[in-house]
């Protein structure tokens, strides 16, 4: 190649599962829109996602619309029942065609599926492979017991990429080499702030008044999330000679749906459930403090969102949330399934308009740090890693 030639463009397979435009997809998204090739990119990168989808599935989701919108190579798999086999056969056949640089997957499934598929490859033909941990859910036993796939698979990828220092602390500890290891935070590009008139018309339409003050919660309702906590310190943090005076609003769905909103019926309408919203910048107009309650997070896009959208926060101190937000200089922080620490600290924010305002700036100025542009640089950096000092394929 003639030394001023341009690099030949890094060949992408990302692996990644779901039927709406969850975190992961949005940090991907992200990404290859400022790697595709272009003058502008920082390097040339064709990037291709791969999916699976039942045969009685829709044809289209919001999963499927966010790829296709991003104008991104999108391969489907069909899968007739969980971990089909012929899974592992379709994807063999995809990185066969497109004979990739490098595989990524997402989450303790894909990661599964790509072990055995890069296993049935000859070994020339075989990618760098890089798995990405975005952390563990609760929803059900079944879940729980499939993620305990990752201690056989993730020893075998060319790198671990996880998402905060807390998490990439446990995969050592679960045996994962630390040379193996990286961590790179999420990030959340810059946003447009909701327009005031937006804002108001939907405070309206959910019936709340322009002088009460919105507490907003952003997740799904997973055990993991903590948001039976939220409703308990809620109840606690507000005024019961004025109830009508705070509402909270909770954005997301899940298996804990129904459970929630038995525990919330003597709230007396005081607590809304909106359900699953495929934007919710929206929603962070509507509100005048952020409350993240959960007993586990990484690099958590709804705090990114809260902190791009100046708004003053309370969160458990747990996972990576200390190493995006600090106590009580851009958040108020407190210790994980405690309702009495978190009520504490929604009564002050409450409380203390000052505060919030303080928080909330210093919150603003922290967001910068996870910027598109220092994600991408830290992603390329592990890609160009990979496709150069591949030896053939994991072990």
């Amino acid at each position: 190649m003639h030394a001023n030639a341009a690099p030949r463009p890094l060949r992408v397979l990302s692996f990644i599962e779901g039927t709406s435009l969850t975190g992961p997809l949005k940090s991907l998204l992200e990404v290859v829109s400022r790697m595709r090739g272009g003058a502008k990119a920082p390097a040339p990168l064709l990037h291709t996602i791969v999916t699976t989808r039942r045969s009685h599935a829709a044809e289209t989701d919001a999963f499927i619309e966010a790829v296709e919108a991003a104008d991104v190579p999108l391969e489907l798999l069909l899968e007739r029942r969980p971990f089909d086999p012929e899974v592992v056969r379709s994807l063999s056949a995809v990185i066969d065609a497109l004979m990739p640089d490098i595989i990524e997957s997402h989450n303790f499934k894909c990661h599964a599926i790509v072990w055995v598929a890069l296993r049935r490859l000859h070994r020339p033909l075989r990618p760098a492979w890089i798995a990405f941990h975005h952390g563990y859910t609760r929803e059900s036993w079944k879940v729980r017991a499939y993620q305990q796939f990752d201690r056989l698979t993730l020893p075998r990828a060319d790198k671990v990429v996880t998402v905060c220092a807390a998490f990439a602390r446990d995969l050592a500890r679960s045996g994962l080499r630390r040379e193996r290891l990286a961590v790179v935070p999420n990030a959340m590009g810059e946003l447009q702030p909701p327009e005031p008139a937006a804002a108001a018309a939907l405070r309206a339409s959910l019936g709340i008044a322009p002088a009460e003050l919105v507490i907003l919660a952003v997740g799904r309702l997973s055990a993991e999330k903590g948001h039976a906590d939220l409703l308990a310190a809620f109840d606690l943090a507000t005024p019961r000679s004025r109830p009508e005076s705070v509402r909270l609003v909770i954005v997301g769905d899940g298996i804990e749906r129904g459970r929630l909103v038995g525990r919330a019926r003597h709230l007396e309408g005081r607590v809304l459930f909106v359900g699953h919203q495929a934007d919710t910048w929206p929603w962070f107009g509507i509100a005048d403090l952020f409350v993240l309650p959960s007993h586990s997070e990484g690099s958590p896009m709804a705090l990114l969102e809260a902190m791009c959208s100046r708004l003053p926060i309370a969160a458990t101190c747990v996972g990576g949330v200390p190493e995006m937000v600090e106590n009580e200089v851009s958040a108020l922080l407190v210790p994980g399934r405690s309702p009495r620490a978190l009520a504490a600290a929604i009564r002050r924010l409450l409380d203390e308009p000052a505060l919030r305002s303080k928080l909330a700036d210093s919150a603003f100025e922290r967001a910068r740090r996870h910027s598109p542009a220092r994600r991408c640089a830290a992603l390329l950096a592990l890609y160009r890693e990979a496709a150069q000092r591949h030896d053939g394929g994991p072990a």
